[in-house]
């Protein structure tokens, strides 16, 4: 009875007075009657921090159950230990920051539907959260299929970055750094809607000394551009080579099943704009995130006898790439990674390299892209820019077309401009297959996670972690250029301001390529 007794005295101590006086104290007392939010809460961002958004996701929602649990009315102080949040937070903003998180999560899971009801909450609890709005202007972009869903992005864009830092709504330091990602994204949106000089003076504000040009940043399948000369031609043959139909239809249809749409129940193929009813087992067993996921690859063996289906497929790009670049015959190792992204994002401009660039820099004799949907996404953009030269003077758009092969000099500068306008439909996917071709690579022979360079699972094996390979079974074994652009930078200049020479090579932080 006197345990009870104490417990309850402990509940009513606890104050907001006593909490902004003993902050420690505190957050130790909340124990006594359940969960700490604020303990289940930095258990999920320490997750969420490593790859974790399984666990992350748990903690999130644990944070708020013990959140419910005190009431709607609770005004106690959370202590947070948190660069980008307040020390002290009320109950009201850990909720509010919780379904910000989980936002986060599911967007990057390709779950729009819950991300989207998750950012809603976060912004009906917190109505002047920049995070929030930039959150679900993210969303609707993502998903964006209209004129006015665009609209509405810029909206919330435009709402997010009006919001001065300093200001009573700026109640921590994520939220300015939203801000600034409100004016980059809507930057990008400007420059699509052909407003560029609006857009100009928003990217000087942020320091960014270049851009991608215009009719880049802009693109359409429709850009008539003029041929480039005979040395410019010399110099794109040497960096990118696009081969259409590269695939014989077998080989097509596995892909495609594999990566695409593994619905068995119908003899149609699966959807040229990469929308899915039935995800592949690739992207379920790896946990694949469709916005900022962890990079993973598989590598191959050349020269040996095919082990699987993919084995052939990569054998018969290598055939074809040769034909280009004579060296990649001496490859003696092929390294693959897919990605299957929304409409409207993009990946930014890098260099192919072993291990993400860890360690000592090398890169692939040869990288290629295949292209497994169309209509869907922007163009991969290939330069003649290597590492620690000048800057890029010439350069290549190659757009998305089902069974379209693009290999380039794997040395080079090269990622995807983001799509412009709207996605052909909600569930449309830009999907392709990259491969790169190395004289000498290290294989992660013993790894089961997935990273870079792991050895493929075999065929045989049982009971192993991953089952797709077995869409994989063996299967028996003209060049068009896409549009060509003379100049691949141009300075951020207002129009009151005198263009300056652009001696050298900016910071990398300092070029906006729309991601």
């Amino acid at each position: 009875m006197e345990r009870k007794t104490s417990r309850k005295r402990a509940r009513e101590a606890i104050s907001l007075s006593d909490l902004q006086n003993s902050p420690k104290k505190a957050s130790k007392s909340m124990n006594l009657f359940g969960e700490n939010p604020a303990e289940a809460f930095e258990a999920g961002m320490k997750a969420i921090r490593v790859g974790d958004d399984i666990e992350g996701e748990k903690s999130m929602r644990k944070c708020l159950e013990a959140l419910e649990t005190r009431g709607s009315n609770d005004d106690s102080l959370h202590i947070l230990d948190d660069a980008d949040l307040p020390t002290m937070v009320s109950s009201q903003f850990l909720t509010a920051e919780c379904y910000l998180q989980l936002g986060e999560i599911y967007q990057s899971r390709g779950d729009m539907k819950t991300a989207l009801e998750s950012f809603q909450k976060s912004l009906q609890i917190r109505p002047n959260s920049v995070a929030a709005k930039v959150g679900v202007g993210n969303v609707v972009w993502l998903n964006a299929t209209s004129d006015p869903h665009l609209k509405q992005v810029d909206s919330l864009l435009l709402e997010a970055s009006l919001q001065e830092e300093g200001s009573s709504s700026m109640e921590c330091p994520r939220d300015i750094k939203s801000r600034q990602e409100a004016l980059r994204r809507r930057s990008l949106l400007l420059i699509q809607q052909n407003q560029p000089e609006q857009a100009d003076s928003i990217l000087s504000k942020l320091g960014y000394k270049l851009r991608l040009p215009d009719l880049v940043l802009r693109h359409s399948h429709k850009n008539t551009v003029s041929s480039p000369s005979e040395s410019q031609a010399a110099v794109l043959n040497r960096i990118i080579a696009v081969t259409d139909e590269a695939l014989p239809s077998h080989m097509l249809a596995q892909m495609r099943l594999s990566f695409v749409d593994n619905d068995s129940s119908t003899s149609q193929p699966p959807a040229l704009d990469g929308s899915s009813k039935h995800p592949p087992l690739f992207w379920r067993e790896h946990k694949y995130r469709e916005v900022r996921g962890a990079y993973f690859s598989y590598a191959h063996r050349l020269g040996e006898k095919p082990q699987n289906g993919l084995d052939v497929i990569v054998h018969h790009i290598l055939k074809i790439v040769t034909k280009f670049y004579p060296r990649v015959k001496d490859a003696k190792f092929a390294e693959w990674w897919a990605h299957r992204r929304p409409h409207s994002t993009g990946h930014q401009l890098h260099y192919d390299s072993e291990d993400e660039g860890k360690g000592e820099v090398r890169h692939p004799i040869v990288s290629t892209v295949l292209y497994l949907s169309e209509g869907v996404g922007g163009p991969t953009m290939v330069t003649d820019q290597r590492r620690d030269q000048a800057l890029a003077t010439f350069g290549a758009l190659a757009f998305p077309k089902v069974n379209r092969l693009v290999a380039f000099d794997g040395s080079v500068l090269h990622g995807v401009i983001p799509g412009v306008g709207y996605s052909p439909s909600a569930g449309a996917r830009r999907v392709t297959f990259m491969c790169a071709f190395w004289d000498t690579l290290n294989v992660r022979r013993e790894a089961t996670d997935p990273g870079p360079a792991r050895l493929i699972p075999s065929l045989t094996t049982s009971h192993q972690r991953y089952t797709w390979i077995q869409m994989h079974k063996v299967i028996p074994s003209e060049d068009k250029m896409d549009n060509s652009y003379k100049r691949i930078w141009e300075t951020v200049s207002t129009r009151d301001e005198k263009k300056d020479n652009q001696n050298g090579v900016p910071g990398y932080e300092a070029c906006f390529q729309g991601i």
